[in-house]
C-alpha cells in the first residue's frame, strides 16, 4: 500500500495538481495522488425512524499522470485499523458502531469497494456509505452499559495499492447521533376561543367554530398508520381540579368530534377535526372539550395502530401519551361600535380660535392639520363644561369610543388631559353631570407626544350609561397646561385627528 506523507507546502500543492505534461522531474509516485473531499470529522444527526440513508463521499484524483491507470479502495476502518488510528489522535472517547448498521452496498453488507480511474477524464468518484439509523437506534439500545459516555462513530478511509493517497485527507469520521421523532401537536394545552353574539348569523351552521390544530411528524412515514384520540370529560374535571379552572363541559349535542385519524404512507400532518356550534351557549360561560390519546381506560384502541404490525418503527418514534388538548369557547355579546362619520356640518364649540386651526380640520384625514382651541382672546368658558365640541349624531346611540390623534408638532401644554361626556336629546337643555370621564390620556403611551395617536374606550368597554343621547359634548376640561374651565389666553388644547365610534 502506497501512503505517502507529504513533508512540505510545495511538495503538498504539487501532490493535488493536474498537468496535460508528464515532467520527469517528479517522482513516479506523484503520477495519481488521491483524497476524499471535505475529509475530516463529520457530525450526523438522524432520525431513528429511517431504515437507510445515503452518505456521499467523494474521491478526487490529482497527480501529473492524467492518463495512467489508477484505483483507490474505499473502506470501513476494522476495529484493529481504528484502535491505532484513534491512538494517533490520542485516544478520543470514540467507540465503533457495529457493522450491520451500515454498509458500502445499499443492496448487501459490504465494507470496501474499489474504484477504478480508468481515464484522463474520470478525476472524481462520488461513493455513497449507507447508514441504517433504525439499526443504530437498536445497538446504542441493546448495548448502553458498553457505550457508556463514547461517541459512536464510522471512519471511513482511502487507501490504494498502487497509486498515492494524501495521508492528510484520507479519512472522513462520521460521529453518528440518532435522535427519535416526535409527534407533535401544534396547539398548546389550552386554546381559547371568543366569539361575539353580535355577529352571529341566523342560520343553523353559520356560526360553527372549527379548531385550529394539527398533529405532524418531522420524519417521513412509510409505513401507514392510524391515531386513535378521546374527546374525555375527565379531562377537563381533572384539569380544573389541578389549576383552579372553572371550565364547563361542553355538552356533546354542541360539537362534533373526529376520533380516529388515517396516516396513510406519505401523510405526515393532519389536521383535528372538532367543530363546535356556539349558538346555544350562555353568554359569559367558558366551555370546554378535553381531548386524550386513546389508550389509557380498559377496551380502548392504542393511540397508534400500525398498518403491518411488523413493518413499523416501534418506539423509535416517541409519542407523549399523557399530553392533552383543552379547547375553550366563551360567547360574549358585545355591542360593535361604528364609525360616525363626522364633518363640520355636524361639530360646534365654544372656543374655537379665529385665527388657525378649524373645527373641519379633526375629520379631513390629514394629520398635518388641526384644531386649536381659543389663544389670542378668551373665549367664555364654563366651569362645568370647559372647552368642548358638541356633536349632533345621526341617530341616537348609547355607547361611545374615541380615537384621537396629536398635532404634529407642538408643546405638551397643548395635549389633551382630562375630558368629561354630557348626553342630551335636547340640545337647549344640557345635565350638570357628565355620563363618563376620560382621565390621563397624556400619560406615557398615550397622547404624551407630538403626532401620538390613541384609542379611548373599547366595544368591549365603551363609555355608556345604558341612556341613549342625540347629542353630546366632549369637554376638555383639561390640557397639559392646566385646566381649561374658566376664561384664558394661556391654557388651550388642540389635536389634528377626531374620530368617534358609537351605536
Amino acid at each position: 500500500m502506497k501512503k505517502l506523507i507529504f513533508a512540505s507546502g510545495l511538495l503538498a500543492l504539487l501532490a493535488t495538481a493536474t498537468s496535460c505534461e508528464k515532467y520527469d522531474i517528479y517522482p513516479e509516485e506523484f503520477d495519481s495522488v488521491f483524497t476524499i473531499r471535505d475529509a475530516g470529522t463529520k457530525e450526523l444527526t438522524l432520525y431513528a425512524t429511517d431504515s437507510q440513508i445515503e452518505y456521499p463521499v467523494t474521491i478526487m484524483k490529482g497527480g501529473y499522470d492524467p492518463e495512467v491507470h489508477s484505483t483507490a479502495t474505499l473502506k470501513v476502518m476494522n476495529q484493529e485499523e481504528f484502535d491505532a488510528y484513534n491512538a494517533d489522535l490520542g485516544g478520543l472517547p470514540y467507540i465503533l458502531i457495529a457493522p450491520e448498521c451500515y454498509s458500502l452496498s445499499a443492496t448487501e453488507q459490504v465494507r470496501e469497494c474499489l474504484y477504478d480511474f480508468d481515464s484522463a477524464e474520470k478525476k472524481a468518484v462520488v461513493a455513497n456509505v449507507y447508514i441504517k439509523p433504525a439499526e443504530i437506534h437498536k445497538w446504542i439500545s441493546e448495548n448502553a452499559a458498553v457505550i457508556g459516555k463514547n461517541t459512536p462513530v464510522i471512519p471511513i478511509t482511502l487507501v490504494s495499492e498502487t497509486d498515492t493517497v494524501n495521508a492528510y485527507a484520507n479519512v472522513e469520521l462520521l460521529k453518528v447521533s440518532v435522535s427519535q421523532p416526535e409527534f407533535h401537536i401544534s396547539v398548546d394545552v389550552v386554546t381559547t376561543r371568543t366569539l361575539n353574539k353580535q355577529t352571529f348569523g341566523p342560520n343553523p351552521g353559520d356560526n360553527d367554530y372549527t379548531v385550529n390544530a394539527t398533529i405532524s411528524i418531522p420524519c417521513n412515514n412509510p409505513w401507514g398508520f392510524t391515531m386513535n384520540l378521546v374527546d374525555d370529560p375527565e379531562v377537563i374535571e381533572d384539569y380544573n381540579d389541578d389549576n383552579g379552572t372553572t371550565y364547563r363541559i361542553l355538552d356533546k349535542a354542541n360539537y362534533t368530534f373526529k376520533s380516529a385519524y388515517e396516516f396513510t404512507p406519505g401523510v405526515k400532518s393532519l389536521p383535528i377535526e372538532l367543530t363546535i356550534a356556539p349558538d346555544d351557549l350562555q353568554v359569559g360561560k367558558t366551555y370546554a372539550v378535553g381531548i386524550r390519546f386513546s389508550g389509557s381506560k380498559n377496551g380502548e384502541a392504542p393511540a397508534i395502530v400500525w398498518d403491518d404490525a411488523d413493518n413499523n418503527p416501534g418506539d423509535a418514534l416517541k409519542l407523549d401519551t399523557d399530553r392533552i388538548m383543552i379547547f375553550t369557547v366563551r360567547v360574549n355579546n358585545n355591542m360593535i361600535l361604528e364609525k360616525v362619520n363626522l364633518n363640520a356640518s355636524m361639530v360646534t364649540g365654544n372656543d374655537v380660535e379665529a385665527t388657525e386651526g378649524s373645527i373641519a380640520n379633526l375629520f379631513d384625514g390629514d394629520t398635518g392639520t388641526y384644531f386649536h382651541s381659543s389663544w389670542t382672546a378668551a373665549k367664555p368658558r364654563e366651569e362645568i363644561y370647559a372647552s368642548y365640541l358638541q356633536i349632533a349624531l345621526p341617530t341616537e346611540m348609547t355607547s361611545f369610543r374615541f380615537k384621537i390623534s396629536n398635532r404634529n408638532s407642538s408643546a405638551v401644554a397643548g395635549y389633551m388631559k382630562t375630558v368629561h361626556l354630557f348626553g342630551t336629546n335636547d340640545p337647549d337643555n344640557w345635565p350638570t353631570t357628565p355620563f363618563a370621564k376620560i382621565e390621563n390620556m397624556n400619560a406615557a403611551g398615550l397622547l404624551d407626544g407630538a403626532a401620538a395617536t390613541a384609542n379611548f374606550g373599547s366595544d368591549d368597554e365603551p363609555y355608556t350609561d345604558g341612556k341613549s343621547y342625540k347629542y353630546i359634548r366632549f369637554c376638555v376640561m383639561e390640557s397639559g397646561g392646566g385646566s381649561l374651565g374658566a376664561p384664558s389666553t394661556g391654557i388651550f388644547w388642540h389635536a389634528s385627528e377626531f374620530e368617534l365610534y358609537g351605536k
